[in-house]
């Protein structure tokens, strides 16, 4: 009998083990997924997909738009072409305890000519030269974003190696007609530096640049499995909450 009470203390304490783990794992991950999360790259020989297509939504309707699903976030898609882009991306997760309230911001820039290996600085309000466009809104809800298209100052290129410094500083954003009523007024500038990993055309995800299947794959920074994996977490955790204050 003692005997199996020494086997049965060894199971307990190999599957507590076990489970505590997996406990310290879960809340690992839910503590990474709960930072806001920055992607910076560098991408040789691309190009805006469709650069006159903040253009044509213009012409639409809003809510027509919208209807046919056409958000100025895609404007943010990129292709294989000529010229080099620089991407910057942040994500909020938002908060515990309330849903779909994720925000990101998406700034892109297109630079016709920027060979590697050397220092460059291009002016912006010339989209045959380059071109900044910047989008930022609530990730669960395309369409009431904010899109602006830098109208005047400059992008300057710094290479590291297989990094590249880069910094902006547009003196003017316009609005996009279809996102104005959304924007702030203090978004008329951009003043930015940071660091870009050079990367290759298969890198890019929905959230850096790649069409997506759904809006949510570029509005989303996927953290998480899926969107919905996402949102069950976040309902775990105030469902949690509930629990513990109640």
């Amino acid at each position: 009998m003692t005997r199996w009470r020494r086997i049965a203390r060894k199971v307990l304490i190999c599957v507590s083990a076990a489970a505590g783990i997996i406990v310290l794992l879960f809340v690992g991950l839910v503590v990474y997924g709960a930072t806001d999360k920055e992607d910076t790259f560098l991408l040789h020989d691309a190009e805006f997909a469709d650069a006159t297509f903040l253009q044509r939504l213009a012409a639409e309707d809003p809510e027509e738009a919208h209807r046919h699903g056409n958000f100025s976030v895609y404007s943010h898609r990129l292709k294989r072409g000529t010229g080099t882009v620089i991407g910057f991306r942040t994500y909020s997760p938002g908060s515990f305890s309330v849903i779909d309230d994720e925000s990101y911001r998406k700034i892109t820039v297109w630079i016709a000519n920027a060979g590697s290996g050397s220092s460059l600085e291009v002016p912006l309000g010339d989209d045959s030269r380059a071109r900044l466009v910047v989008t930022q809104g609530g990730s669960a809800w395309p369409g009431i974003e904010c899109t602006r298209v830098a109208t005047a100052g400059f992008v300057r290129v710094e290479p590291l190696g297989k990094r590249s410094k880069v910094t902006i500083h547009a003196d003017a954003m316009r609005a996009q007609p279809i996102s104005s009523r959304r924007c702030a007024a203090d978004g008329e500038r951009l003043d930015l530096s940071f660091v870009a990993k050079e990367i290759g055309f298969d890198d890019l995800t929905p959230w850096l640049g790649r069409e997506g299947r759904h809006p949510y794959d570029e509005t989303y920074r996927r953290v998480w499995p899926s969107h919905a994996m996402h949102r069950t977490s976040k309902a775990f955790a105030v469902a949690h909450l509930v629990l513990v204050r109640y």
